[in-house]
C-alpha cells in the first residue's frame, strides 16, 4: 500500500471523506464536470525529504464541490482529522505544512481547495 492509499484509507474510516469520490494523481475532465460529484483527489506534491532512516512525501489534497462552503468545510474536517489521529501503521505523523487554501473557481463552475501535509513514513 503507498503512502496516498494509505491516507485515504485512515481518512475514510474517520469518516471524513463521505460524500466524497477519491481521485488519485490528477483530476480528469469527467472528474471536475459540473454534473461530476463531489470529489478529493490526493497526489503526492513533490516536496519532502529522504533519509536512510525515513521518508517524507508530502501530499496535496484537494476537494472539488460545486458550493464553496462545501470544500472549504471538507478541507478543514481533514486538517482537523489528521491533526486529532496523527499516527497510523506505517505513517508516525502527519503533518500539516499550510492551513486551507481556497476556494478556486475553475471554469466548470467548481470550486477547489487544497490543503498540503507531509507524511512521516
Amino acid at each position: 500500500m503507498n503512502v496516498l492509499q494509505a491516507l485515504q484509507g485512515h481518512l475514510d474510516s474517520g469518516g471524513v471523506l463521505t460524500g466524497l469520490t477519491p481521485v488519485f494523481f490528477r483530476w480528469y475532465d469527467e472528474d471536475i464536470a459540473s454534473t461530476a460529484p463531489d470529489s478529493v483527489l490526493l497526489r503526492p506534491s513533490g516536496g519532502g525529504t529522504t533519509n536512510e532512516l525515513m521518508q517524507q512525501p508530502d501530499v496535496t489534497i484537494a476537494v472539488a464541490t460545486m458550493a464553496p462552503h462545501l470544500a472549504y468545510d471538507a478541507c478543514l474536517a481533514i486538517r482537523d482529522y489528521l491533526i486529532e489521529h496523527y499516527t497510523i501503521p506505517g505513517v508516525c505523523n502527519f503533518e500539516i505544512l499550510a492551513d486551507v487554501t481556497g476556494p478556486l473557481l475553475l471554469e466548470t463552475e467548481r470550486n477547489v481547495c487544497e490543503l498540503n501535509v507531509r507524511c512521516w513514513t
